[in-house]
């Protein structure tokens, strides 16, 4: 998928570690976004901070972004 980034504010969940576990980033990105009752303010996008190919899978480091209002 692409799109354009809006400026603006938004909720960061880090994630440090395999991809296999990043759903929980975004469980939990999507729990406080309802328990605190955040607009959403776009779609959620991932930044990866690092490559898969140059380190191993225990140093990934992932942030999720779920734009808010």
């Amino acid at each position: 998928v692409k799109g354009d980034i809006k400026t603006g504010r938004s909720l960061e969940i880090k994630h440090d570690g395999p991809y296999d576990f990043l759903g929980n980033a975004w469980s939990m990105g999507m729990m406080v976004m309802r328990a605190k009752k955040h607009k959403e303010g776009g779609y959620p996008f991932e930044q990866y901070w690092n490559n898969p190919y140059e380190v191993a899978p225990t140093e990934l480091k992932t942030s999720v972004y779920f734009p808010t209002k």
